[in-house]
Order: C-alpha cells, then structure tokens, then sequence
C-alpha cells in the first residue's frame, strides 16, 4: 500500500489484522519532513507488527546505469529506504531490478554485472542491519538474468519476491516456467491479476491469470511462501475468501 493512503488506514488495518506492505512511492512524502510519519508508523509497528516489508521507490532509478550521477542518486534512494526499514520496523524490502529488456542485447550482460557488483554493497549493509532484500521481478521477459542476481547472493543476504501478475504481462514464460526456477528462493509472493496488457492489479478473480491453478503451483513449490494480495484495500477480503475456496478445491473438499 502506497504510504501516504498506508498511513489514513492504520485503523482499518488494526482492525483487520491485515500484514501490508508500505510503498515508498511518493518521492514528494519521501523527500518530505517525514519525521512524525516514520514514527507513528514505528509506534503502530510496534504495537500491531503489521508493516513487515517496504517497498522501494522504483520510478527512473538505476544502480547499474553507465551514468555515474543517476547510479549515486539512486543509492541514496535505497540507503534512506534501509533507514527508514528500520525506523519503521519492517523486516524486508521488495527492490525492482529495472532491468529493461528492450536495451540492446550486447548491453544486457554488463547491465546485469553492474547491478550485482552496486547491488551487492545494499545487500550486506542490509543484513548487517537485520534487513533483507526481495528481488522482484517486473519488467523482465525470462527469469535468466533475475536468476543470475541470485545465485550471486547467498540465501538469507538476497532472496526473491515472484510477482505473478507482472509474469502474466511481460514474460512469454509460463508461471510453472518462474515458480519452478526460483524453488526454495522465494519468500513472498505478490498477487493480483490483469488481462495480460497493463498492472492493473485486479483482485484474483479477474483477469487471465487462473488462480487455481496458480495456487498449486504456491502448494507445489512455494508452501512456506507469504502471500501478498497486492490490490485495494476495499478488495482484499475478496480476495482472501476467493483463495480459501481455491485451497478447498485443492484440499478436494
């Protein structure tokens, strides 16, 4: 959830019993005096243990870019987003690779290189503060590169963040093709469905992606997984009890 619209729903997700997840999108909030916010957010994380990952900003970022100036900005951005993990008290943050795979294929290999060699000094400041980061998937066609970050990391230093939704849009890729490569990498799951040509983060019941299916798949190669219902707030007990009944057909109940 998006911080800003995070923070004027605490109570409903008290109430609720509801983990999130906190996206720090708003650069305009992110560059703002952010003080109070970070701890009444701490205090309600101390209270509920609700907020266990953060999201970090995303928008034109890139570690691994040629350009030195907008390889400094960006770990600026991901050195105050470790800052505020642990002002808040959350225990993983979710980071895009932003791969782009429309840059020319020659280019694509040392992009990767240089994403490890930045990505890795993150990484193990990240643990040495009891962080740990999720690489998620987005805009990636085929897991190869993605995969190739990882095993770079040990487990418990990098792990995975497999996002359906974004597979279903940008990978000719099957999920069973994402699920099966990353087993036993992926601590989190986002969920939500689309109709193939935007992130429109429906709820479950919505879009092409078979849920029932995708599903098993989480039961077969993800069962220790958490599962993140990555759509509106106002839609999430939909799809909770939309899960549950994929689960009993699954269970053959």
């Amino acid at each position: 959830m998006e911080v800003t619209r995070l923070l004027k729903s605490l109570d409903v997700i008290a109430e609720r019993g509801y983990e999130v997840e906190c996206c720090l999108y708003n650069m305009d909030w992110f560059d703002g005096p952010i003080e109070a916010d970070l701890e009444r957010l701490a205090e309600f994380n101390r209270e509920f243990g609700l907020i266990t990952s953060l999201h970090n900003p995303l928008y034109e970022l890139n570690i691994a870019s040629l350009d030195a100036k907008i390889r400094e900005v960006s770990m600026q951005r991901f050195e105050r987003t470790q800052e505020i993990a642990q002002k808040v008290g959350a225990r993983w943050i979710i980071f895009h690779t932003g791969f782009q795979p429309l840059i020319p294929t020659a280019y694509q290999l040392k992009w990767v290189e240089g994403f490890i060699e930045y990505f890795g000094s993150l990484a193990y400041s990240a643990r040495d503060k009891g962080l740990l980061y999720l690489l998620e998937n987005s805009w990636d066609h085929e897991p190869e590169y993605v995969e190739k970050i990882l095993e770079s990391f040990d487990e418990g230093v990098v792990d995975m963040c497999l996002d359906y939704a974004h597979v279903n849009i940008y990978s000719p890729y099957s999920l069973e093709d994402w699920s099966r490569r990353f087993t036993g990498r992926v601590r989190q799951l986002h969920l939500n469905n689309n109709y193939g040509d935007s992130d429109d983060h429906l709820p479950l019941d919505e879009g092409d992606i078979d849920y029932l299916e995708a599903f098993r798949l989480i039961e077969q190669y993800h069962p220790d997984s958490a599962l993140v219902m990555e759509v509106d707030i106002e839609l999430a007990e939909r799809c909770f009890s939309f899960a549950e009944d994929c689960y009993r057909k699954l269970d053959g109940a």
